[in-house]
């Protein structure tokens, strides 16, 4: 397995994007109607395990750098589940093996 590069110029723009596409907000927080601003783009599938979908916009959520912190650690003790920016949880499409309790 080849790590991603998150120093690439493409993962650059791409992150980017997504901020901007999220308004540069914290997409967990607002679930909960915080108003925090985003530091960092999150796989929801990682891309080191799923290299198809690194770039996917599908697959890419903004969050802050407590929320990211907190769904990196819960990944990896097998309790996390995001959902894409502006999915319900009963709409969500993709397919995550991962459950978190909210």
């Amino acid at each position: 397995m080849i790590p991603f590069d998150y120093n690439s110029p493409n993962w650059r723009r791409k992150r980017l994007q997504i901020l901007k596409r999220d308004g540069y907000m914290c997409q967990h927080c607002k679930r909960y109607g915080k108003a925090v601003p985003a530091t960092t783009v999150h796989h929801i599938q990682h891309a080191d395990e799923y290299p198809e979908m690194a770039f996917a916009d599908k697959n890419l959520i903004s969050l802050c750098e407590g929320c990211h912190t907190s769904m990196v650690a819960a990944n990896e003790n097998g309790t996390v589940k995001i959902y894409a920016a502006g999915a319900a949880p009963a709409a969500m499409s993709l397919q995550i093996t991962k459950i978190m309790t909210y």
